[in-house]
């Protein structure tokens, strides 16, 4: 015991006059308790990592653990590289590194080497390895099939996150309508999914952790291996995990039971994906006895946001009690910006950029299409972004691509244009009338005209027709923003779209939000040709944006995607009502708490600036959120008032 006591000192002194670390108590006990089961509740900024890196040395040097008899598993890739790089600068490159991974691949490498042994060949579905087919072309083909039209990018996409959160949440059909999915025909979908991909030998990112609970479960001799080796397990964001991760992590901490939980349950905020925050919140019902320990000295945030913050999230009833602290100073105060429709939070918000170190700033916003208007508005001040995780979806939109073809068609009369737009309008024309007007296309007479004498429709569908090529010829002599309107409404778009809103359970709130872009770069433009111009210089800067993220330059994030970062200045953007909190949270206390839990992640990014900016005004309300700090701010004057 002695000679643990001399290396415990050692070991720490080391750290304070090497490398000028010295913890605080609450870091400390997170460090030096080994043994059992230990959550560790770590607020932001609290130095979780640095406590995580440390404890892994402290269990080799002072314990005298064998570095591979060591287990760090974490959420992302990222982090699990940040861990191994940060232990490798303060302990040195050892010939035998402890392991840090996802629970992913620590799943996926135990798979492999699974199948090697039994001869299994499979191959991943999905990322950068997997052939052109894929996951989401699967489930195009298979909607296609069950419903006997294409989908939508969106539905693809809701489709596959359903399939994600039934496989991590251990999901069992009989308890089908505890799950809202408002997807028809899920059931058949995800069964015919698995049936092709059974067929085909592939698997999917998810059936890592399905296969490797399978295996640890029915394989004993390896999962008793497997336990002698890992005698201690450390798992990093574990607020993050899935149920079924968190049974995988059970099975290998049940024979020593070293097991080190790191979590904050108030920055649980990955329950779309099938995270289960009630793992940790039951955590001393899982684990008998267990210990919870806190880390509750943010060394990020300034005094005003820390007070501020941590009395925001106290409004959540399910959680765990704490008292955020930080021994920072304050700042400057929270400021909290309303503006009219007619004013632009974009704008108002980049008038405020005035440092040369553009990579201080962020926004953050709810929505990914928030991030096309800021990406427009910094790239007419000429001004560097970076935009993480950037896909195409918006230029793909079928409604994009529509207004695109209504436009071009209008100036050029060309029949490819109007192929993509025949049956979207009031007119009423059938594939075969197109067909079959095709054949008539002369240099004097359009797709329309052709379509006109070749039509046997009475003499009311034939006006249609004329009044279609009448109001056509006008959209091409009015300004963009105005042909934009009469698309929607004269030319009979609008119907079009609500019968893709109703068909395929499209978000009314999503296509608003793209029509608001469009009307917003179109009122800048001069003519067609410069809007989709505009639109096309977006696309390509967007792209470009991606490779940004070790430039100059100022990240627009979403609020899920802020996670783990942090900025001297934030701009939390869009914070308006039925964006956050989403209007079906105000009728459910739990999803409403997750809301809350997304705000109160997106203000902790801050160290020193927090402009949270909302529209105000009879029609459009801020967000509830924005009120409830408000409120806060108002106790937190009255104190100080009454203190002096």
């Amino acid at each position: 015991m002695g000679g643990i006591n001399m290396e415990k000192e050692r070991f720490f002194e080391q750290l304070k006059d090497v490398h000028k670390i010295i913890l605080t108590e609450q870091q400390y006990e997170g460090v030096i308790h080994t043994e059992g089961r230990n959550l560790l509740l770590a607020c932001p900024g609290s130095g979780k990592t640095t406590v995580m890196v440390i404890k892994t040395a402290y269990l080799i040097d002072v314990i005298g653990v064998l570095p591979n008899q060591v287990l760090s598993l974490t959420f992302s890739k990222a982090g699990a590289n940040d861990m191994q790089k940060r232990f490798c600068n303060l302990f040195g490159n050892r010939s035998i590194m402890p392991q840090f991974s996802t629970i992913h691949g620590f799943c996926n490498k135990l798979m492999k080497t699974y199948f090697a042994k039994k001869g299994i060949v499979k191959e991943n579905i999905e990322g950068n390895n997997s052939r052109n087919d894929s996951k989401k072309k699967f489930i195009a083909l298979i909607y296609e099939k069950v419903f006997y039209k294409k989908p939508s990018e969106e539905i693809v996409e809701e489709i596959a996150n359903a399939i994600s959160i039934i496989k991590n949440s251990m999901f069992s059909w009989d308890n089908f309508n505890e799950y809202q999915f408002n997807i028809r025909f899920l059931k058949d979908i995800f069964r015919q999914y698995e049936l092709y991909k059974d067929k085909y030998h592939y698997y999917d990112f998810d059936d890592m952790l399905l296969f490797g609970y399978q295996i640890l479960v029915n394989d004993h001799h390896l999962l008793n291996k497997l336990r002698k080796q890992f005698l201690y397990i450390q798992v990093d964001e574990a607020q993050d995990n899935s149920k079924i991760q968190n049974k995988i992590i059970s099975l290998l901490a049940a024979e020593k039971n070293n097991l080190f939980m790191v979590a904050d349950d108030d920055q649980t905020i990955y329950e779309f994906r099938g995270a289960d925050p009630e793992w940790i919140l039951r955590f001393s019902e899982n684990y008998v006895d267990s210990s919870i320990h806190h880390m509750e000295q943010n060394f990020r945030s300034s005094k005003n946001i820390v007070d501020v913050s941590n009395l925001f999230i106290q409004n959540n009833l399910n959680r765990y009690s704490k008292n955020l602290t930080t021994q920072n100073t304050s700042h400057n105060p929270i400021q909290i910006v309303k503006l009219n429709p007619s004013e632009d939070q974009y704008e108002y918000a980049i008038k405020l950029i005035n440092d040369r170190n553009l990579s201080n700033y962020a926004f953050l916003f709810r929505n990914n299409l928030s991030a096309l208007l800021l990406a427009y508005r910094l790239q007419e001040a000429g001004l560097k972004f970076f935009i993480k995780n950037y896909n195409e979806t918006f230029f793909n939109h079928w409604i994009v691509n529509d207004i695109a073809a209504f436009l071009l068609f209008s100036i050029t009369g060309r029949t490819e244009y109007f192929e993509r737009i025949y049956y979207k309008n009031f007119a009423y024309i059938s594939k075969n009338e197109f067909e079959l007007g095709k054949m008539g296309v002369t240099k004097r007479h359009s797709i329309i005209d052709a379509i006109y004498h070749n039509c046997q429709r009475n003499g009311c569908q034939k006006q249609k027709l004329l009044y279609l090529k009448r109001q056509l010829k006008i959209l091409g002599k009015n300004k963009t923003h105005q042909a934009l309107l009469i698309i929607r409404k004269e030319l009979g778009y609008e119907r079009w779209m609500k019968s893709m809103i109703d068909g395929q359970a499209i978000s009314t709130e999503g296509v608003n939000h793209i029509w608001m872009i469009l009307d917003y770069i179109a009122k800048e433009s001069k003519d067609f040709y410069d809007f989709l111009n505009r639109l096309n210089r977006l696309q390509i800067t967007l792209k470009a944006s991606s490779s940004n993220n070790s430039l100059n330059a100022v990240a627009l994030l979403t609020l899920h995607g802020s996670k783990g970062l942090e900025f001297d200045t934030v701009f939390m953007v869009d914070l308006d009502q039925g964006v956050i909190p989403s209007l079906e949270s105000l009728e459910n206390i739990k999803q409403f708490e997750a809301e809350r839990r997304l705000f109160y992640v997106g203000m902790t990014r801050a160290k020193y600036n927090l402009f949270l900016l909302s529209t105000s005004s009879k029609k459009e309300k801020s967000s509830l959120f924005i009120n409830e700090v408000e409120k806060i701010l108002g106790i937190i004057n009255s104190m100080k008032e009454e203190n002096n």
